[in-house]
């Protein structure tokens, strides 16, 4: 399991996304980010990582991509006066 020990962080516009020594380095070559090291073009810096730092980013790559796996379930019960799933 990929952990967070020794990552480097760039901003992206969900938060920070937590990348190795190699990636990092990568995108800083790429010029991927800006002076404050926030990164504008996600979709270059998603084809950009390691599947590593794509593992331990995926909820946040999820969010970004509008992903619905990410989201939890949101299921409503609603009771209906006189109304029997039974009938």
């Amino acid at each position: 399991m990929a952990t967070s020990a020794g990552r480097k962080t760039v901003g992206v516009s969900r938060g920070l996304m937590m990348l190795c020594d190699i990636c990092y380095a990568q995108v800083i070559a790429d010029k991927l980010t800006d002076e404050k090291n926030f990164v504008i073009d996600a979709d270059t810096l998603f084809d950009t990582i390691c599947c590593g730092c794509t593992d331990i980013n995926r909820l946040l790559i999820d969010d970004m991509a509008g992903s619905a796996e990410s989201r939890p379930l949101l299921i409503s019960h609603f009771w209906i006066p006189g109304f029997s799933c039974r009938n």
